[in-house]
């Protein structure tokens, strides 16, 4: 059996998942994740008889819509911003500018 990501398939696949998925740390363990997948249900359908070739292009089918997956990988991997830290930069920056402007007032 051929390594599954020799396959065009199997490799647009993944590049579309990814191309969705803005955490781009996150692209390594989604592809090791998919292509667990992939390889899985593919080895399933070859053991029911079905040739390597119609195997892989179905098992990367029976995954589903690319984009749709890629969309929901990105919802769950992104980065969630830190409020906390966001609203004590706000707040120190106001109030530096305000005790430059005091200090400059003198």
């Amino acid at each position: 059996m051929r390594q599954m990501e020799e396959y065009m398939v199997v490799r647009q696949f993944l590049d579309r998942v990814c191309k969705q998925v803005r955490t781009r740390q996150m692209h390594p363990e989604i592809r090791e994740e998919l292509l667990g997948h992939i390889e899985d249900r593919a080895e399933l359908l070859m053991l029911e008889g079905h040739p390597e070739e119609y195997a892989v292009q179905e098992a990367v089918k029976q995954m589903g819509d690319p984009g749709d997956i890629g969309k929901s990988l990105h919802m769950a991997h992104r980065p969630q911003l830190d409020w906390k830290l966001l609203v004590t930069g706000s707040v120190l920056n106001h109030w530096t500018g305000r005790h430059v402007e005091c200090l400059l007032r003198g």
